[in-house]
């Protein structure tokens, strides 16, 4: 594992959110002037006089000063704000995927905490259940802690899915019809489950590239066989939501194009490299988000879609950035980092600071499904704020054409 590749995700996004591009090319200019500046510096004060050595110094303890301010800076805007916690979700349905770890689970444990009835999903019947045990779990130790929680009784269900396996999806209709009381609909969809920056290319069942299906072509099916079940009722006072977990990864995505999104290369037949994969399945989202807005704003359905980036966070997704033997769970690092060698060590100190915990990661996404904020339809969202998106983001030429290829590919027809 690379110092640069672990600095990469925090890094990055870090500063795509706060500059446009144009200012983080001139950023980019700046830093390596800084640089070259100090080692010429460094090595003039040999050969300069007193005042100018002292000069120089002085110069150079500047400059780093500067340097390190911006280093500390930006790893508190890494952070971001302090966990939101939800309230008052009684009577709302909100539908997790990939729940049974990192920022799917935190997102549940959160929301059952406030009330809502939680439908889990998890790829297989064992996951489901201990998902259902770490939520039940994380209610009683809080139930401990705050006595107003004491008659918090959530209903929690769980439910088998695999986003990579299409029979999976068409069958998780009627499963959802036999645990969901008469009449109930889903108020919120969360659509959290993913797989980042797997080395080589790998296929699924239905031979698409993993990235792609799990990311962005599974969450697309699986939306279509649920569009019938979202609570798009008028009488409701709140709109329900479809929460999109994307990343300002979708950065890599076109970072070597002015084209946009590579139409020809979804499925990464022709290239395949393991950033370029994620980060084109994370502006997918993006696109996607936009697009189905559009046409659910076309026949006036109460209905908001809306997508967010949950910053780099400390969570299992990271497991194909090293080796399977050296991979220990972002929740098990405190335990286990003092049997790593010093050099390993030495190398997670960038996932401490320029990454999110979980409980802060997932704020963003509970906040939405929570459905805070106003107007947020077909919007994208860092730290429960709008962020503005690139253009090869907001391209609905390209959305449209992804949607109808996706409809094509996945073999699933999304009526609204």
């Amino acid at each position: 594992m690379t110092l640069a590749l672990l600095l990469f995700p925090a890094l990055s996004f870090s500063f795509v959110t706060r500059f446009s591009s144009s200012s983080l090319h001139a950023s980019s200019k700046e830093l390596s002037y800084t640089s070259t500046t100090c080692l010429s510096s460094s090595s003039a004060t040999s050969s300069s006089s007193d005042g100018n050595s002292r000069r120089d110094f002085f110069r150079n303890v500047a400059i780093g000063t500067t340097i390190t301010t911006g280093i500390v800076g930006n790893g508190f805007a890494v952070q971001g704000p302090d966990p939101y916690i939800p309230t008052a979700l009684d009577n709302q349905v909100i539908l997790i995927t990939g729940a049974n770890t990192g920022l799917g689970l935190e997102s549940a444990k959160r929301l059952a905490a406030a009330g809502a009835t939680l439908v889990l999903t998890a790829r297989s019947e064992t996951k489901c259940q201990q998902a259902i045990e770490d939520v039940l779990l994380y209610i009683k130790e809080q139930q401990k802690q705050n006595p107003s929680l004491s008659s918090l009784n959530p209903t929690i269900y769980a439910v088998p899915l695999d986003l990579c396996n299409f029979q999976s999806i068409r069958n998780f209709p009627k499963l959802l019809e036999n645990i969901l009381p008469s009449g109930r609909k889903i108020d919120v969809l969360l659509n959290n489950a993913g797989v980042m920056a797997i080395p080589t290319r790998e296929v699924t069942i239905d031979q698409y590239e993993r990235t792609f299906q799990t990311n962005h072509l599974g969450p697309f099916a699986l939306t279509s066989v649920l569009f019938p079940f979202m609570n798009v009722s008028t009488k409701t006072n709140n709109k329900a939501r479809i929460v999109n977990v994307s990343s300002m990864a979708y950065v890599a995505g076109v970072a070597f194009t002015k084209e946009g999104l590579d139409l020809n290369n979804l499925n990464g037949q022709v290239s395949y490299d393991p950033w370029d994969a994620y980060g084109k399945s994370k502006l997918e989202n993006i696109l996607f988000t936009k697009e189905l807005q559009r046409r659910v704003d076309e026949k006036n359905i109460p209905l908001e879609i809306v997508a967010l980036h949950p910053g780099a966070v400390r969570t299992d997704l990271a497991r194909y950035l090293m080796d399977e033997k050296d991979f220990v769970p972002m929740t098990e690092l405190d335990a286990k980092v003092n049997s790593l060698d010093a050099w390993k060590r030495l190398s997670l100190l960038p996932l401490y600071y320029f990454t999110k915990s979980v409980e802060r990661g997932a704020s963003c996404q509970i906040w939405l499904s929570a459905r805070q904020g106003e107007n947020v339809s077909g919007k994208f969202y860092q730290n429960c704020k709008e962020v503005n998106l690139l253009p090869a983001a907001m391209d609905m030429d390209k959305a449209q054409k992804l949607w109808d290829m996706s409809e094509k590919m996945s073999g699933f027809q999304f009526n609204i």
